[in-house]
């Protein structure tokens, strides 16, 4: 059974934990899955749970699209008290 993310800031999704990894640098990779009124996507996040920080790695409508590296995944970004990637990596993070 999938396990469950609260995400308050979404209220009519619902949002689950499909990969976890701690890399040996400290960051954290999670790969979750929102199904919601629009439909289900997936979403690949590197987290620095250190630092608050977070990026993208890739999106998508189906887990192998997810899986895809991203070809530029950009500088990470400060996580906002609140956000959607604000729940999700405290819940890597844990």
């Amino acid at each position: 059974m999938a396990q469950a993310i609260a995400v308050p800031s979404d209220p009519r999704a619902r949002y689950e934990l499909v990969r976890k990894v701690r890399r040996d640098d400290g960051l954290v990779e999670i790969t979750t899955r929102r199904q919601g009124p629009s439909g289900t996507s997936f979403a690949r996040r590197e987290v620095d749970c250190r630092r608050r920080l977070f990026r993208y790695l890739s999106e998508g409508d189906t887990l192998e699209e997810a899986r895809r590296p991203a070809p530029s995944p950009g500088r990470m970004s400060p996580l906002f008290d609140g956000s959607i990637s604000d729940h999700i990596a405290r819940f890597a993070c844990r």
